[in-house]
């Protein structure tokens, strides 16, 4: 009991000594734009820079489709990457603005957006899904919206130091056939999101926290 005692006394003393070195990094959104298609997808284009249309999500009626793409520039690091989120939270009223019959799913990639990462489905293999069902219709009003990062980016790093200039998210309906069209389209229940990632200052609610040691 007595080498148990000091083994758990000195485990202790270990964390205590990580978190006392552990530092954590916020950034904002600073690069990032939308895709507009038709509800089925064809026609899309890539719109940039960012500003608060990218706080639309899914249907829009009659201007078609949105998704919408974050971006950041990546630091160097001081210490160990040890783990990493994106943050946002939905409008603090009609959080869910025209009940949508698809959720919203999260893909990273680190390439230049284009129109030809437009994607209106469920399982987009060209890229990597860093959240599934991020936003559903049961989501509140206020809700903080919050993607783990850190598998993607843990192998993104070494020695402190990114391989890549920018890490892309792009937020997408996950309408089970990609085409919008097929839900409910009365007016005004478009079947769309609407989380708060850019104020109308045109300043970033998204922010990327990384913690290193």
């Amino acid at each position: 009991m007595k080498y148990l005692h000091i083994i758990l006394i000195a485990a202790g003393l270990s964390l205590l000594q990580v978190l006392a070195h552990a530092e954590t990094i916020e950034l904002p959104a600073n690069r990032g734009g939308y895709i507009i298609s038709e509800l089925d997808g064809s026609n899309p284009r890539f719109i940039s820079p960012v500003d608060t249309q990218i706080n639309f999500i899914g249907a829009m009626g009659a201007g078609g489709a949105r998704q919408v793409i974050i971006g950041f520039d990546l630091p160097d690091l001081n210490g160990r990457f040890i783990n990493a989120t994106i943050e946002f939270r939905m409008r603090d009223t009609d959080a869910v603005s025209s009940f949508p019959w698809f959720n919203i799913d999260a893909y990273a990639f680190t390439h230049e957006p284009t129109e030809k990462d437009s994607y209106l489905g469920p399982d987009d293999r060209s890229k990597t899904r860093v959240g599934s069902a991020i936003m559903n219709n049961h989501t509140q009003d206020g809700e903080l919206i919050s993607i783990d990062l850190s598998p993607f980016l843990r192998p993104l790093y070494v020695n402190g130091k990114p391989t890549v200039e920018t890490l892309f998210i792009r937020l997408n309906p996950d309408d089970p056939d990609g085409d919008l069209s097929t839900g409910d389209l009365r007016e005004g229940n478009f079947g769309r999101y609407r989380p708060i990632i850019i104020t109308g200052a045109n300043t970033s609610e998204a922010l990327l926290r990384m913690t290193t040691e």
